[in-house]
């Protein structure tokens, strides 16, 4: 194991599954997403699974968000 293995393996910790990541696949979610707003933040992020910045972005969120 090199150095950045070590770093990366000791820094990186897994909370993808944390997160309840709940695909939109129609315009009537966003309304239970307005009402389910006014007891708790709700987050909308729009990932592409073809897009690199995407997935870094999603992968930086998830690493950093304070569960």
């Amino acid at each position: 194991m090199g150095f950045w293995n070590k770093s990366k393996s000791e820094n990186s910790k897994d909370h993808s599954s944390l997160v309840n990541w709940i695909s939109l696949t129609e315009a009537s979610q966003l309304i239970d997403i307005i009402e389910n707003s006014h007891q708790r933040p709700q987050f909308i992020f729009k990932h592409s699974t073809r897009c690199g910045i995407s997935s870094m972005v999603k992968g930086q969120f998830v690493r950093n968000y304070p569960f």
